[in-house]
């Protein structure tokens, strides 16, 4: 099954990705330019255009509020990939551990699987209105849209209660409950 994969999506990067642009008969990034005007633009910019050499050392990065935004979104894509999307099924369901059955949300795993679903419909389509916001708004517009979306996305799927859809534990008021694997709930 591994290797039928491999063999399926293997052409995929060998024929459609490039390392160079003279690989698909283009031109790379400056390269139209005439002797003359690559000449004025290395003394106007005081650099050579054929080689980019940037030297930013942690002085500088330590006290860019920029560097410090990157870094917690980075921080936040880690703990989102990391911690609440492996654990949003289980979340929603009942999780056996050690023979006692912890009841999180309560929810049968079919109807995880349908909000999983759901789930990965609405970022589908949400990826391309994505595109169109930082098309529309620039970089600040689309990152504020995107990161509050997808904090408010994963605050709710953390709540395992919800008031659609049956739960075999309606009245838990507590997010995790222990219960011993001879006790049924009513």
């Amino acid at each position: 099954m591994k290797l039928s994969i491999l063999v399926a999506a293997l052409p995929i990067p060998v024929i459609f990705f490039r390392t160079k642009p003279s690989e698909k008969g283009l031109l790379p990034l400056g390269a139209e330019m005439s002797d003359e005007e690559i000449a004025a633009a290395e003394k106007k910019s005081g650099h050579s255009l054929s080689e980019v050499n940037i030297a930013v050392g942690w002085k500088v990065l330590r006290k860019h509020a920029g560097f410090w935004l990157l870094v917690s979104g980075f921080l936040f894509v880690g703990v989102i990939n990391g911690a609440v999307s492996v654990n949003m099924v289980s979340n929603m369901t009942s999780v056996n551990s050690n023979g006692t059955e912890v009841v999180t949300g309560g929810h049968s795993v079919v109807w995880a699987g349908y909000v999983m679903s759901l789930y990965m419909g609405v970022v589908l389509v949400a990826k391309v209105a994505l595109g169109w916001i930082f098309d529309r708004f620039g970089i600040t517009g689309g990152v504020l849209v995107g990161s509050c979306s997808c904090l408010l996305a994963c605050i709710f799927l953390c709540f395992p209660t919800t008031f659609g859809g049956r739960s075999s534990q309606p009245h838990a008021s507590v997010p995790v409950l222990a219960r011993q694997p001879s006790e049924r709930p009513s």
